[in-house]
């Protein structure tokens, strides 16, 4: 027989057999009953070898990549623990930035490398403590201050781990956040309004008049065009316009701790908070006793819970339910943040700051 005929009667055998969507172990050995007693050459022999394991690779590779069938699909990652560093005081406000997670401690902000979870610097801030306030952005991390005759912003070099500047307030600032190429302060006055300030980072004192908000504005979180002030003597959040600083919405929200998939997310105490900041549709609540703090990070809202006990709790906002919980983490953990691969928490109690990923 002609090689091009030998070829074609193999050629028809192999689309036959990759026609059942598979190669079993006997398809060499049907394929060669079919041709018998042809004299088989070397090199087709060699050829037809080559052609049926490149086929057989192809259908391993396209099994390898299926998706999962209904009902086999792996189980959610589960998040561990992947480093702890037990920190000399008391830890409360965290934030991240150059590198480094950032806490405030009582007169003192300790600088833990991401990489390590060691802390590689303590630089000491007379009057921070509880409540307090940090931001890491524009060039440098800034921290209030409102004890000890200290009522302003440290502003700390984080080249060399050393405080380059303070800027006084007139009131107990007890919020900050760096966004817009400015920093915001939320202040607290007994005297007055409470009001948000603005930073120049340039020259270090505020900028443009003070903005109006509710009582104890006790956090601010930049995100969906907007930064939201937090009332935490009322039931409202303020929308602040970060080009104008003007109000541009207030929501009957109880607090915004973090901005993702479209929407505010809050802790309430007794659950997770989810808002439209447009406020088109009403707020959802997602039953979750002891919330405490909540943050988005990987696609889902990671909430802190403190009742029956400290943990970490995963919710898809695609559903707005459960999806994973984290085993006992410690004994009050109050603080959450982020950094690309990691979530951090903090417990108060203890000192202890936990790395945490996701396994």
């Amino acid at each position: 027989m002609e090689h091009s005929q030998l070829a074609e009667r193999l050629r028809q055998a192999l689309d036959q057999e990759v026609a059942r969507h598979e190669i079993s172990p006997a398809a060499w050995s049907r394929i060669e009953e079919r041709l018998r007693p042809r004299v088989w050459r070397p090199a087709v022999a060699v050829a037809a070898a080559v052609v049926v394991l490149t086929v057989a690779a192809a259908a391993t590779l396209s099994l390898w990549h299926a998706p999962s069938r209904p009902g086999t699909a792996p189980a959610p990652p589960r998040l561990v623990i992947t480093g702890r560093d037990r920190l000399p005081g008391k830890a409360t406000a965290l934030t991240v930035g150059f590198g480094s997670v950032w806490v405030v401690g009582s007169g003192v902000i300790y600088r833990v490398d991401q990489a390590t979870a060691r802390t590689v610097a303590t630089i000491a801030t007379p009057g921070t403590g509880v409540p307090g306030g940090i931001a890491a952005g524009a060039g440098a991390v800034w921290v209030t201050s409102d004890t000890g005759g200290h009522l302003g912003v440290y502003r700390i070099d984080p080249r060399r781990d050393r405080v380059t500047d303070f800027i006084p307030l007139p009131s107990g600032p007890v919020s900050i956040a760096a966004a817009d190429g400015r920093v915001w302060v939320g202040e607290n006055s007994a005297q007055g309004p409470c009001v948000v300030v603005r930073i120049d980072p340039v020259t270090n004192r505020t900028t443009g008049s003070p903005i109006p908000v509710g009582d104890n504005p006790d956090s601010i979180v930049s995100g969906a065009g907007s930064l939201w002030v937090t009332s935490g003597a009322g039931d409202s959040v303020d929308g602040i316009d970060p080009a104008t600083g003007a109000i541009t919405a207030t929501l009957s929200i109880l607090n915004v701790d973090a901005v993702g998939a479209g929407s505010l997310w809050g802790a309430t105490g007794y659950g997770i908070q989810r808002m439209d900041p447009s406020a088109v549709r009403p707020p959802v609540t997602i039953t979750l006793p002891g919330a405490q703090d909540v943050v988005f990070w990987t696609g889902s809202a990671w909430a802190v819970t403190a009742a029956p006990s400290v943990r970490i709790v995963r919710i898809d906002p695609g559903t707005n339910r459960v999806t994973g919980v984290a085993a006992w983490l410690g004994n009050d953990l109050i603080f959450v943040t982020v950094t690309p691969g990691a979530l951090w928490v903090n417990d108060y109690t203890t000192g202890d700051l936990l790395r945490m990923a996701l396994a």
